[in-house]
């Protein structure tokens, strides 16, 4: 097994981690952004300037090839993240009409 070290604790980072640890490595994240969120959402949600987290200045979506390698490798972490409220939504969905049928569509949640 190896020591692993991650330079970064956005979404890629911390579920490089997680993978890392699973399959019995060590691992160290390091993250140059010390501020801890506390508990005022409009303040420490909204108000939290982080520009080189793409994930805090975009809209929190999944694409359909990260959702399949969530739910085969960490099940448990999707089981938890639709427990909590978050929603999948086909991305054809968005269309007014459907375009046709193509294969792997199904994976385009």
């Amino acid at each position: 097994m190896a020591h692993v070290l991650i330079i970064g604790g956005g979404i890629g980072g911390q579920a490089t981690a997680l993978l890392a640890a699973r399959r019995g490595h060590t691992v160290e994240l390091f993250e140059r952004d010390a501020r801890a969120p506390g508990t005022a959402l409009d303040r420490d949600f909204f108000g939290w300037r982080r520009p080189s987290v793409p994930q805090a200045t975009q809209p929190h979506a999944l694409l359909g090839a990260a959702r399949n390698v969530l739910r085969v490798e960490l099940p448990d972490v999707h089981a938890e993240m639709l427990r909590l409220g978050a929603r999948e939504r086909h991305e054809l969905d968005w269309f007014d009409a459907r375009p046709p049928t193509r294969p792997g569509d199904e994976d385009l949640v």
